[in-house]
């Protein structure tokens, strides 16, 4: 299956001053709301206390790894154990890289999202830890926000539709006569050393002689943009039915006599008109 790496930053810093700042607000409001409450709404306050950094670090990895959990479900592995499709690079200054494999067709316009979600995400189950046994009300609200967010993080990994599959079509046909030996009245159309090389959308009038009942390989090369190698998806057609053009086991065209007279066999791409090339053939009795 193909992948890409898709990364995001999550900084620690940030998110616990978040959470600091929200318990502070919520401290200042339950005061203001109700005096007698005074003390209780000063040690929900998340500060800078030894016992809150302590809980406030377990709090952010626990929740970073739940948040990873959750991010396995997207994960695409080459079913190789020691390569890990979720890289999860914690640096010295607390910002935490996420790595991770994902599906080609995912959204890289979703990144930005997926991180600031996956912030929010820890952020708000925090914030339900801390107040888990003390506040059941606040606790709940977190809880059903970071659901809310987990929610939007899934919702980030939309694939873009299938591309269309792309082929390399000829920009450029060369015609090569096969060598046809001498024979009565018959010069031929090349010697036993040289090919007639007919180039791209050129005529050749030169009639290339056969006779009836013979058949006889049409001889070309192609090429593609940029010099590559392009798929042969070269057609032939004849202007009479004085020949007839068919498929041989090897996927090569014939060219065969059926009756005498003069015809136009026309080479040509389908999928580009400016791709063709023209020769006369004479047809002659045995």
């Amino acid at each position: 299956m193909a992948k890409k790496n898709i990364k995001f930053t999550i900084i620690k810093e940030l998110v616990i001053n978040t959470v600091k700042n929200m318990t502070f607000k919520n401290g200042q409001v339950a005061k203001g709301a109700d005096t007698a409450n005074t003390v209780s709404a000063y040690h929900q306050q998340a500060g800078d206390e030894d016992y809150h950094e302590r809980l406030l670090d377990r709090g952010y990895y626990t929740n970073l790894e739940s948040l990873k959990a959750s991010l396995s479900d997207y994960m695409v592995g080459d079913g190789n154990l020691t390569e890990n499709p979720l890289i999860d690079d914690t640096e010295a200054d607390g910002v935490n890289t996420i790595i991770l494999s994902v599906n080609e067709r995912f959204n890289d316009g979703y990144v930005k999202t997926l991180a600031r979600m996956a912030s929010r995400y820890i952020e708000d189950s925090m914030l339900s830890d801390w107040y888990g046994d003390s506040d059941a009300t606040k606790a709940n609200y977190f809880t059903a926000l970071a659901a809310k967010d987990l929610d939007s993080i899934r919702r980030t990994f939309s694939k873009t539709p299938p591309k269309a599959p792309s082929y390399l079509y000829p920009t450029k046909i060369t015609l090569r006569y096969p060598i046809i030996p001498e024979r009565d009245g018959h010069p031929g159309m090349a010697s036993s050393s040289d090919e007639t090389v007919i180039g791209p959308q050129q005529l050749f009038f030169n009639p290339w002689c056969i006779t009836r009942g013979e058949t006889s390989e049409i001889s070309y090369t192609l090429e593609g943009e940029g010099g590559k190698m392009p798929i042969d998806d070269i057609l032939v057609r004849c202007d009479n039915t004085y020949c007839s053009v068919e498929l041989d086991d090897n996927g090569n065209w014939l060219l065969r006599g059926m009756a005498a007279g003069g015809t136009l066999v026309t080479l040509f791409s389908r999928h580009n008109d400016n791709v063709f090339a023209k020769f006369a053939v004479q047809i002659t009795e045995d």
